[in-house]
């Protein structure tokens, strides 16, 4: 798939207090020094957190991959806080009492403090870094909330405990909280069959009140619930003990549902345990009706105060009446404080649909009754100072003209001799390029804004040059009205146009996974055929007409990658009922004829990278599920042990790996990992692999999806692709939605 030619020349990497596209440089936000991949475009934040600190505004956000960034000037400039080397999944809240102590928690069952005003972030308890759910699994955790530095709750799938000392020191303590069906306390419910998403708290010790909302898996039936509890009741168990107070499977007569709260809230400032305003919204996601409530009694009862078209995720809540609410597809709405009603707003995004945000956002945090910020997929970051009528970009990646774009990303390709150029590819047809090193993007053709492209995705770009290039993707069945094809581009980029496949017939299917460039206008690509036969194609062409020519040796082997090393051998890998198969081709101009090489011990594989200039001397790997890794010894693929230590402890990875690279200047190898939902998975999820030549170590990947794409560059450095694959669903409930990420990768020296 992707490979490179020449060594990258990059300078050194510098953070910019200003917005600008001008070069790769201006826009890549460091990470921290034990970091080794840098954000630059993309990326998931959940939550967020702003407040005033001595006449300061600081603004702290929960991230994808462990991320926290922290501004202390009101988002005009950011830096990323300090975490746990072993955080490397998201992040799903962050929040701070009124004394600056800073909580957060997600997946992987981490729960971490600070006590810098957000700097810099430890476990909670350093020697119990890994917070179980009720099956013994890494927990996904999706609130924390404390009374002081003592008392404090934490929620999330199948969670919900309180400590009474601080969750700290030798003898920390976490306490099941009691769930029932109602304020009788007579039916206690299972936290298996719950899934906690919200929570807050409003009080002291021994004199406050809750609110908790979830899901809960009632037989064949999905409740959504919100929990209450007052720790005044004696029958409360001083606040151990929490209730239903709303169930919105209740109301079978308004439209749409609450099937997930997702975010609850009490006006900002609250303290009456008994009078104070509070709110809940959420829904069965997507672009599925969602329902939102109101208690004016601290949670005790509920009144339903509307309906949105779309699945709201995002909740923040203020004195007097004032609350914004966020979720699917850029939908924004305030709340009149006087009618209690609702008005959406529109959010700006140039290159978007419409030049209007629609990327999902998921949290929403106020500050006065007129500020709040608003985050969400794609990089979403924005703040409003006047209640929603204008909108102003946080994220330094992002200006007015160039908005956030819900590119769904299945591949990118950076030229390696100019590595401030690249393309990207994936849902609907979407081709775009940089010239700033991937900071900013601007679509080529294609893309969920364009009706006359088809919704196939490309799933594999590269370049030869600097002017040819090829996409491939999958090309349905002929459709006059859905443009789908494979693309070629001869001067850079700047026009593409179709390719044509000899002998095809308007009903035929291809899905074409993977290209690659052999010599000169020669290219090779591999997939299937018309859901079947393993589908093999060449061009002579630079990609204007491709032949079908012959497949390997089985008709129902899936090919889904390829790399040609020269015009006249290469290699293909595919799978063939989960289990994976490689070949060996041989071209003489004419025919390609292809032979099996005998793997061992492997399952499905994934991908496939080759650097040299004959087979014989290349050096190369596969890699596929399971954590298989074998190497090319120019002649048969040897398996490898990748086993390491990572955080002072043994790790061989035994999820999927999905991508693999190879250095073109040392013998540096970069292998890139799935990041699924079984919690049982989270110890090994978020990471890369890499071989210094020498011996394999783990390192952080900062981006909390599958890595689709990694290209090394030269020089120690590269670029990393995090995503969803385009035709995938995310599953919110365990911290994923639909969305991508570009990171640069420098090797620390």
């Amino acid at each position: 798939m992707n490979s490179s030619f020449s060594i990258l020349t990059l300078s050194c990497w510098f953070a910019l207090t200003l917005p600008g596209h001008s070069s790769a440089q201006a826009c890549a936000l460091p990470a921290p020094s034990d970091h080794e991949t840098h954000l630059l475009w993309g990326g998931e934040t959940r939550q967020v957190f702003i407040a005033d600190v001595g006449g300061d505004v600081h603004i702290h956000t929960a991230e994808d991959g462990g991320r926290i960034r922290r501004s202390t000037d009101g988002g005009a400039t950011w830096a990323f806080a300090q975490t746990p080397i072993d955080c490397s999944q998201s992040i799903l809240d962050v929040w701070f009492d009124a004394e600056g102590k800073g909580y957060a928690c997600g997946r992987g069952g981490k729960i971490l403090i600070s006590t810098d005003e957000g700097a810099t972030w430890q476990h909670i308890d350093p020697a119990n870094p890994v917070h179980y759910d009720l099956n013994g699994e890494p927990a996904t955790l999706w609130r924390v909330r404390f009374l002081d530095e003592n008392v404090g709750f934490v929620a999330g799938l199948h969670v919900f405990e309180v400590t009474t000392n601080g969750g700290q020191g030798d003898f920390a303590t976490w306490a099941d909280v009691k769930l029932y069906s109602d304020a009788t306390l007579t039916t206690q419910l299972d936290l298996d069959d719950l899934e906690l998403y919200c929570l807050d708290v409003i009080g002291v010790p021994g004199a406050f009140t809750g609110i908790a909302g979830a899901e809960w898996e009632d037989g064949s039936t999905d409740r959504g619930l919100v929990f209450h509890t007052d720790a005044t009741v004696t029958a409360s168990s001083i606040g151990r003990k929490w209730w239903i107070a709303l169930d919105d499977s209740a109301d079978m007569s308004s439209p749409g549902s609450m099937k997930e709260p997702w975010d609850i809230d009490y006006e900002r400032g609250s303290t009456d345990l008994q009078g104070s305003r509070a709110y809940v919204v959420g829904g069965p996601g997507g672009n599925n009706m969602s329902r939102f409530y109101r208690t004016d009694d601290s949670g005790a009862s509920w009144t339903l105060e509307g309906n949105i078209p779309v699945t709201m995720y995002g909740l923040a809540a203020m004195p007097g009446g004032y609350a914004m609410q966020c979720g699917y597809s850029g939908n924004v709405w305030s709340r009149d404080p006087v009618t209690a009603t609702w008005t959406q707003h529109l959010v700006p995004a140039t290159g978007a649909v419409n030049d209007i945000l629609t990327a999902p956002c998921a949290g929403m945090h106020g500050l006065t009754e007129e500020d709040y910020v608003l985050v969400g997929a794609f990089g979403t970051q924005r703040r409003t100072s006047d209640y929603g009528t204008t909108f102003d970009y946080l994220n330094h990646t992002y200006d007015v003209t160039h908005g956030e774009v819900p590119w769904r990303t299945a591949d990118i390709y950076f030229l390696p001799s100019d590595p401030s150029t690249g393309f990207l590819c994936g849902q609907v047809q979407l081709i775009a390029k940089t010239v700033d090193g991937g900071c900013s993007w601007d679509k080529s053709i294609g893309g969920i804004d364009d009706p006359g492209y088809n919704a196939a995705p490309l799933g594999d770009i590269e370049f030869s040059n600097t002017t040819n290039g090829i996409a491939v993707g999958h090309v349905p069945p002929y459709d006059p009205a859905k443009i789908a094809a494979l693309w070629r581009t001869v001067d850079g980029g700047v026009n593409w146009t179709q390719g044509t496949i000899q002998g095809a017939l308007t009903t035929d299917d291809f899905l074409v996974t993977a290209v690659s460039h052999a010599a000169g206008g020669a290219w090779w690509a591999v997939g299937v055929k018309n859901g079947g036969p393993p589908l093999v194609l060449y061009t002579r062409t630079n990609g204007s007409l491709w032949f079908q020519m012959a497949n390997p040796p089985s008709s129902t082997v899936d090919l889904v990658d390829v790399e040609f090393i020269s015009s006249s051998e290469g290699l293909a890998i595919g799978n063939d009922a989960g289990v994976g198969h490689a070949y060996r081709a041989s071209f003489n101009g004419t025919a390609v004829t292809w032979t099996e090489i005998t793997l061992t011990g492997v399952g499905a594989l994934r991908a496939l990278e080759l650097e040299g200039t004959t087979l014989s001397g290349a050096d190369g790997y596969i890699v596929g599920d399971g954590g298989v890794v074998q190497h090319w010894n120019g002649s048969s693929f040897d398996p490898v042990d990748t086993s390491t230590t990572y955080d002072g402890q043994p790790l061989t990875l035994s999820v999927d790996l999905l991508s693999v690279a190879l250095s073109p200047d040392s013998g540096e190898v970069l292998i890139g990992a799935q990041y699924d939902n079984v919690e049982a998975n989270a110890t090994e999820e978020g990471l890369l692999l890499r071989y210094d030549g020498t011996a394999w170590e783990c390192l952080r990947s900062n981006a909390g999806y599958d890595i689709r794409t990694i290209q090394l560059l030269g020089g120690g450095t590269g670029r990393v692709l995090g995503g969803i694959h385009p035709t995938e669903s995310a599953t919110f409930d365990h911290g994923k939605v639909s969305d991508a990420a570009i990171l640069y990768y420098e090797a620390a020296e």
